[in-house]
């Protein structure tokens, strides 16, 4: 049986989350994280790059990158969710492509992007997929190819949701395949569940 990426319970709770006409996204705030803002401020992801946004949601940050001038692709596990993205970046005459799908095992080739977006993806995944899910991002980025990472930190609000993840659950899947350029924790924006939201950012390069 193949292993999907997120089990039973998170696939639910997304499938609930994108039913009806106006889906409630509480974890997306109209715009790009103003991290990955940053990150394409600075340079660290450069114009003309080939995207992968991983978790594409809506397309919210799909979008923002393709009006960077960035080559995207959106992958989302929700074929509503892809649908919704598709209708906004048609509302916004971006171009954007989106592919339905799991990544954990992807259609992708080899070494066909510069850059893999996780958007708040990682930190739904057990523990025992972590290292392959890693695996898989290392074989769709090209040499050098960067991987940018965003999750809750264990100085999250415990409670129900994504796991709060430790610098170790991190390094522990991806060291081996990326060499480490930027971790580090970040106060995001608060919400009426979680007012003080600590998060990750993590840049790492491939490995050659």
């Amino acid at each position: 049986m193949k292993t999907k990426a997120l089990n039973k319970e998170r696939r639910d709770y997304f499938d609930n989350v994108y039913e009806g006409e106006n889906p409630l996204l509480d974890w997306n705030f109209g715009t790009a994280s103003h991290k990955l803002v940053e990150l394409v401020i600075d340079g660290t992801i450069k114009r003309g790059s080939s995207v992968l946004d991983i978790g594409s949601g809506p397309g919210t940050e799909s979008i923002f990158l393709a009006k960077q001038g960035m080559d995207v692709t959106g992958l989302d596990i929700n074929s509503e969710a892809i649908e919704l993205a598709k209708k906004l970046a048609d509302l916004q005459k971006t171009k954007v492509r989106f592919v339905n799908g799991d990544a954990l095992e992807t259609d992708f080739d080899d070494k066909e992007f510069d850059v893999a977006n996780d958007t708040f993806v990682f930190h739904h995944f057990e523990p025992s997929i972590r290292q392959k899910y890693a695996s898989e991002i290392n074989r769709i980025l090209k040499p050098g190819g960067l991987f940018i990472l965003r999750g809750f930190s264990d100085k999250m609000t415990p409670g129900s949701g994504p796991f709060r993840l430790t610098s170790k659950d991190i390094l522990d899947a991806f060291t081996p395949y990326f060499s480490v350029e930027h971790l580090s924790r970040f106060r995001n924006i608060p919400t009426e569940k979680r007012p003080d939201q600590w998060h990750w950012l993590g840049v790492f390069s491939k490995k050659s």
